[in-house]
């Protein structure tokens, strides 16, 4: 990857589409000129053949905006997409419209992403700022990012609607972050494909039609919410007539409709059953999923989803992953996940064992008494320390040296509250992020102790695919910062149909009615928000 410091200083944007042109091409021309010259110098010492650039990276400023309302403007939800958004700090992106992806299958999924990503960064010119106005300076999320999903297996079925890893790189993503200063800003990047070291007009004209439309019409459209929501109640109105009348439920009735008491028996013999397991000493703890299927006599919005759990989940990662591969419908997977599996910025590596919960109290005092119970009950606090013991062990045989308390302390999230540890250190520059996901994946608060064992009445006692759930979500770019979360809290949708996941942590002295109540309280929250009914939901 080459950078060439600009030595003309343009004007702001305020030009038209045949000045943008030409500043693409002097870049694209300077950059390739000077790729070629380095890698001729070295080519004696290292053999190498020249590989032509396939993409410049170009980031231009935006207004602040909602890059949800961004990427429903653009229609990235009826593609391949991701979406990820950290509601409490600020932080949003939204891309679509892979350049380059990738799936890949098998144990060395991990290692081949890191393949995929070292070729297609080293393949990436990356522009330096078009002019050398303020708002050109440091825009966040500059330069190539890949955004990745993993399954918990790392082999699947057409049922899991998605690859055991996926990679891409976006034609276009919008982000929102704060500066150094605190200031929330916006950006605009586009991978503008290159043919032999030259850029094509018609792709400088996609890319500017876009930028237009988020720079100056996005601010004056219809919000997609409303759009949505009228759409939404459009549909339910055409099914209501004429005939039998067909309304959405309550969350807590559409439960118990849907899951029925033959599927609550099956849940609770299964825990019976690893608790079996576990007594006999070969087994520590294993997580044990439910699904719940709905359908809604309406299509459900990813956009009124991804906005309502945002809103109710400002302390989560909020993440939606389209698929837009197999078919002519576009699979979604989207959820508010309340933990952090990897994240690396400027070599900061920063991870969290979160385990063991209790729900929350309706008044303020009894809330504080849930979680003086949780803090001192032996039975959390051993299933906390399974997770937080592996995660550290895992990182010090990878060479590290992490920071964390000894005692946990409480994250209290809607509905229900958690046992966590923080945990922290240096990340040296030859550990490739991947390297370290493919050892934490997947860590014993999503699948168990011993792992093998864990996995295998996984796969056992659960009668469905767990595709994306409690998997690894999230992105990373060319300089190795990344962030990665699990994928629990979530459902996957198509059309007016969707799959619910959650699951509970069964260790020594779990009571199987008490873990089924905990899989329905998270299934009811995540219902009420698909349900339009966000509020009745403790």
């Amino acid at each position: 990857m080459v950078f060439i410091p600009s030595r003309k200083a343009p004007p702001t944007i305020t030009q038209d589409f045949p000045w943008f042109y030409e500043q693409v091409k002097a870049q694209v021309k300077a950059q390739v000129k000077a790729q070629i010259q380095a890698q001729i110098q070295t080519q004696n010492k290292t053999q190498t053949v020249y590989a032509a650039p396939r993409w410049l990276s170009l980031a231009l400023p935006l207004p602040l905006l909602d890059p949800l309302e961004a990427i429903a403007a653009l229609g990235g939800f009826e593609q391949q997409h991701f979406y990820w958004e950290q509601p409490s700090t600020g932080l949003a992106v939204a891309a679509a419209a892979p350049c380059a992806s990738v799936q890949f299958h098998g144990p060395d999924r991990f290692r081949r992403s890191q393949a995929f990503l070292n070729n297609c960064i080293a393949a990436t010119l990356i522009a330096p700022p078009l002019s050398s106005a303020p708002e050109f300076a440091d825009l966040p999320f500059s330069g190539p990012h890949f955004y990745c999903s993993f399954t918990f297996f790392d082999t699947a079925t057409p049922a899991g609607r998605f690859p055991p890893a996926t990679l891409f790189l976006p034609s276009w993503q919008v982000a929102r972050s704060r500066d150094r200063q605190g200031q929330l800003r916006c950006s605009f990047v586009a991978q503008i494909p290159l043919q032999v070291g030259t850029v094509d007009r018609d792709d400088c004209q996609q890319v500017w039609q876009h930028y237009q439309t988020l720079k100056q019409e996005l601010p004056t459209r219809k919000s997609a919410r409303k759009s949505a929501q009228k759409s939404a109640q459009k549909s339910a109105q055409k099914s209501a007539q004429p005939g039998p009348e067909m309304r959405s439920p309550s969350p807590e009735s559409l439960a118990l409709a849907t899951l029925g008491p033959e599927a609550e028996s099956t849940f609770q013999q299964s825990v019976a059953t690893l608790l079996e397991t576990i007594a006999q000493g070969t087994l520590h703890k294993a997580v044990l999923a439910q699904t719940l299927r709905v359908t809604l006599d309406h299509p459900i919005s990813a956009f009124l989803a991804l906005d309502a759990l945002r809103q109710r989940h400002p302390e989560c990662h909020i993440f939606s992953v389209g698929n837009g591969i197999q078919d002519q419908t576009c699979p979604i997977f989207l959820g508010a996940s309340p933990e952090r599996l990897l994240r690396v910025n400027n070599r900061q590596l920063q991870t969290e064992a979160i385990a063991g919960s209790i729900p929350r109290g309706p008044t303020p005092a009894e809330d504080q008494a849930l979680a003086y119970q949780l803090l001192n009950s032996p039975k959390e606090q051993h299933e906390h320390r399974l997770v937080s013991q592996f995660i550290v062990e895992t990182l010090r045989q990878a060479g590290l040296n992490p920071a964390f308390a000894n005692q946990p302390q409480i994250l209290k999230l809607a509905g229900i509250q958690h046992l966590r540890t923080p945990i922290h250190c240096d990340l040296p520059a030859h550990l490739h992020p991947l390297e370290l996901l493919a050892q934490l994946h997947p860590t014993p608060a999503m699948a168990g102790v011993p792992q093998p064992l864990a996995c295998e009445q996984i796969r056992r006692l659960e009668d469905f695919e767990r595709s994306l759930y409690a998997s690894p979500i999230g992105w990373i770019d060319h300089q190795g910062n990344c962030d990665f979360c699990v994928g629990i809290r979530s459902a996957l949708i198509e059309g007016n149909r969707a799959q619910l996941f959650a699951g509970a942590g069964i260790v020594s002295g779990s009571q199987p009615q008490q873990e089924l109540a905990e899989v329905a309280l998270k299934l009811r929250t995540l219902l009420a928000v698909l349900t339009g009914q966000s509020g009745t939901s403790p």
